[in-house]
């Protein structure tokens, strides 16, 4: 499974972001400014950060988090109709920070001991409500330079240790340093509220998130829990308690519970071990274990996995199996928006490759070629979860560039699942300016990708002037000779 933050269902209002030319912050927008801050990863050569360093959750139920790529500009304006607001501030791969901001606030963001230190300019805090993990960080101190003073950075920290560093530190070793921690934590919580030193909102705040980081390593990480003590983990589930939960911990708490529960059978694939969420899906509705909120949440997070390793007709019924079973209008809206494409009957009988534009517009990949009659075309599958694909994206801009006043067309094709995946992976691969990107709709069934044998990304292929496809397997664009076939083709 690929590495990357965990994200359960990512929705689609009601956030407005600035365009590069409306950075004027007006008075209920919250500015961020990252000053004397970068966030360079590059050291890490294998590894790619995924979805973003900076989450922004508002409090309200239906708030949908805000992911930024690695790019990020020193100030950004968000604008948003939701008052108070949960960040999480991931400034190198195994470390995090948290802190609560509201409407109308300006944040500072800057380094100090090499880890962020906030300051904010519109009103008063007290010292520890912004800087609450910093103090905590170095009350604490660090392992081989980095705080493992959290939960998250644990399970980071734990899975990339070994292929970054020597090994010095055993599972159990770092979860019992964690747990002193996490007690201490607790009492000294206490005790900067008893002086006054964080406010109430960001004092309950942080006694949730330790609460529930102590349960996490109590019932989660605890490898000799039966099946038998889950069930009754689940049966204390409240759904008024998780519809209202403002910080998300409680949520993500039962949302993993059921995981360990229900997923507990694997589908080999070659190379590759797959959760069978199939598997856990029926084990779920046959029970009726979970309910709620809880529920619907947890179908809605299987079932892409259900319809990406899964037959065509197998995806569908599922599809229309959690339809049948939500209940809020919204998210059924939504669902139908991203998957009536993917299993409406034209498409899946079609014998053409079935693509999608970012304006909604439907097309083939056929008729996009004999658009280009009189043109080379240089065709890139890729998808925003690939790896590979994104480390390609470089080369592929300077590709671009070389050849911007000749005759050629680039296009994208995406493997994507999702088209908000797609689109937030146009952005992240530097595609944003190509006007040939599409996601591909019926890549299961389509008669093309079977015939070229396309079971792997990245892949690329080149047709001529004469929409004769010259290059099955073409060079990646990193490659040293694709800048010679490419002007053999543009000259014929």
């Amino acid at each position: 499974m690929r590495l990357q933050f965990l994200f359960i269902f990512l929705f689609l209002f009601p956030f407005v972001f600035c365009s590069k030319n409306s950075n004027i912050k007006e008075n209920n927008d919250i500015a961020l400014i990252f000053e004397n801050w970068a966030n360079d990863y590059s050291s890490y050569k294998n590894f790619t950060t995924v979805n973003g360093i900076l989450v922004v959750t508002p409090f309200e139920r239906n708030g949908k988090k805000v992911d930024l790529s690695e790019t990020m500009r020193d100030t950004m304006i968000i604008r948003s109709e939701s008052n108070g607001f949960r960040c999480e501030y991931r400034y190198n791969l195994f470390n995090s920070i948290d802190f609560l901001i509201n409407k109308g606030d300006t944040i500072i963001i800057k380094k100090l001991d090499n880890q962020p230190f906030i300051n904010i300019k519109n009103r008063i805090t007290n010292p520890y409500d912004l800087n609450y993990d910093y103090y905590k960080n170095k009350r604490y101190g660090f392992i081989d330079g980095f705080a493992m003073n959290n939960y998250q950075d644990y399970q980071e920290y734990i899975v990339l240790m070994p292929m970054l560093f020597e090994k010095r530190y055993d599972r159990d070793t770092l979860l019992q340093i964690l747990s002193c921690k996490l007690e201490d934590e607790r009492v000294w919580l206490d005790s900067l509220k008893f002086e006054n030193l964080i406010s109430d909102i960001e004092y309950h705040f942080f006694k949730e998130r330790n609460k529930f980081e102590v349960l996490h390593i109590k019932n989660l990480e605890d490898r000799n829990k039966t099946k038998e003590e889950y069930k009754e983990l689940l049966l204390e589930y409240n759904d008024s308690i998780y519809i209202n939960d403002k910080f998300k911990y409680y949520r993500k708490y039962y949302e993993e519970l059921v995981e360990k529960y229900y997923v507990d059978k694997v589908i080999l694939r070659l190379n590759s071990r797959i959760n069978d969420y199939k598997d856990a899906f029926d084990k779920m509705e046959n029970d009726n274990l979970v309910v709620g909120d809880l529920h619907q949440t947890m179908m809605l997070r299987w079932l892409p996995e259900i319809i990406n390793y899964n037959s065509v007709n197998t995806g569908k019924d599922y599809y229309e199996k959690v339809l049948k079973e939500l209940t809020d209008t919204i998210l059924i809206n939504r669902l139908k928006s991203e998957y009536d494409v993917v299993f409406d009957e034209e498409f899946l009988s079609s014998k053409e490759l079935e693509l999608l534009n970012k304006h909604g517009v439907r097309l083939t990949f056929e008729n996009l070629i004999e658009k280009n009659i009189g043109k080379v075309v240089y065709v890139d599958f890729w998808a925003s979860w690939c790896a590979p694909c994104i480390k390609e994206m470089l080369p592929a801009t300077k590709l671009r560039e070389k050849y911007a006043d000749k005759n050629i067309t680039f296009m994208y094709l995406s493997f994507d699942d999702k088209k908000e995946d797609w689109i937030k992976g146009i952005e992240n691969a530097n595609l944003s300016e190509v006007i040939n990107n599409y996601l591909i709709l019926n890549k299961k069934t389509s008669p093309f990708i079977k015939n070229m044998k396309i079971s792997a990304i990245p892949r690329h292929l080149i047709y001529d002037k004469k929409g004769k496809l010259v290059y099955r397997e073409a060079p990646s664009p990193d490659s040293a000779v694709i800048y010679e076939i490419l002007d053999k083709y543009i000259e014929e």
